[in-house]
């Protein structure tokens, strides 16, 4: 009877286990989705053990809003170039008080000038230029499209944001999924793993407050 007993006991702990296991797999499963967002728009913030401020929340819904022009998974808008679908997020932008690059007669470019060096009397003697700053949260975002990894355009982003003067945050923006010379590029997964290893490693500190990544 006892040896009975400790059976019964022993295959109720494993069930229980297993009902725990079962439950903490299902939390972590809808956290993850509710980080990583839709099959349009992804997103992951780093560091990883810290909330996602809502102001970067704020840019990522702009970036959802207009998922149906800019989406790199869909047949309608995955030719977009970065300018293209930097003029689709402006608007959008702007109505969060970014300052934003903007196209001036003549086909030029009025660029987002960010200090990095200052010189006699305070004059600015180096600056890095990037899509859209937010003065208020110190915010800087880079929308990147084909050129992304290729030409590892992120990691000069990256760079020079960790050198721009007052820099707090940093948002890339880099296409989710496409097909290129009949190959399946992923960016988002590509540049996420990399940030994985930067956070991960303690060679590397990072001089930001946090690095936000959207795949679009």
């Amino acid at each position: 009877r006892q040896t009975s007993l400790r059976m019964r006991i022993l295959t109720q702990r494993k069930l229980k286990k297993g009902q725990d296991k079962a439950i903490l797999k299902t939390r972590l499963n809808v956290n993850v989705k509710s980080q990583i967002g839709n099959d349009m728009t992804s997103w992951i913030y780093y560091p990883r053990n810290r909330k996602c401020p809502e102001h970067l929340v704020d840019v990522v819904d702009v970036f959802k809003s207009c998922e149906n022009e800019i989406s790199s998974t869909s047949n309608n808008s995955k030719g977009r170039v970065s300018n293209e679908v930097l003029g689709y997020v402006s608007p959008g932008l702007r109505d969060l008080g970014y300052q934003v690059e903007i196209e001036v007669p003549g086909g030029k470019k009025k660029k987002i000038k960010r200090p990095v060096l200052f010189g006699k009397d305070g004059s600015i003697s180096v600056y890095y230029e990037v899509d859209a700053y937010n003065d208020e949260t110190k915010t800087l975002i880079e929308v990147e499209a084909g050129r992304a990894t290729d030409n590892n355009q992120w990691l000069k982003d990256l760079m020079e944001a960790f050198l721009i003067y007052d820099a707090r945050h940093l948002v890339i923006a880099v296409k989710l999924k496409y097909t290129k010379t009949n190959k399946i590029k992923e960016d988002f997964k590509e540049v996420c793993d990399f940030m994985e290893a930067i956070y991960s490693s303690d060679r590397i500190k990072v001089p930001l407050e946090g690095i936000l990544i959207i795949g679009y």
